[in-house]
């Protein structure tokens, strides 16, 4: 990095797009504006790969995505509108198959879901504190645990 007492300092720099480019000429990075409006920040990895990206979605949530080899999301991490949190584990089919989160009248759990994405099992504590356990068929229908 060039030091700090030779580089000009601006008080604002205006643009839509600034990208980070390796020294091989790769992007490696950067901070833009999408299409629909919404600002994100991308980090690449030496393939140009991406592997890490901080947004904002059109409804205004906050997100953070964590990426595989491939550019497929591994995790993400959202607050909704309402404050709810989720945070949620992917396959590389891009199922959600591990989340966790809180409902809007309280109820705080973690949820795992079959290759489907479909709720197979889920245990955490109602708006009270006490505990829930739930599992399902491949239907949806209630089941014991085994």
């Amino acid at each position: 990095m060039p030091d700090a007492e030779d580089t000009p300092v601006h008080d604002v720099v205006a643009a839509r797009q600034f990208a980070l480019i390796g020294r091989g000429g790769q992007v490696r990075g950067g901070l833009a504006i999408a299409a629909d409006g919404t600002p994100a920040v991308v980090l690449n990895d030496d393939h140009g790969v991406e592997r890490v990206s901080l947004g904002v979605s059109p409804d205004g949530a906050p997100r953070v995505k964590l990426n595989d080899n491939n550019g497929n999301c591994s995790l993400a991490l959202t607050v909704g509108a309402t404050g709810r949190a989720f945070v949620g584990v992917f396959d590389a089919l891009q199922q959600v198959r591990i989340s966790i989160s809180m409902s809007e009248d309280g109820l705080v759990g973690l949820m795992f879901n079959d290759a489907d994405g479909k709720p197979r099992a889920a245990i955490g504590l109602d708006k009270d504190g006490n505990p829930v356990m739930l599992s399902t068929d491949e239907d949806g229908n209630p089941v014991p645990f085994q």
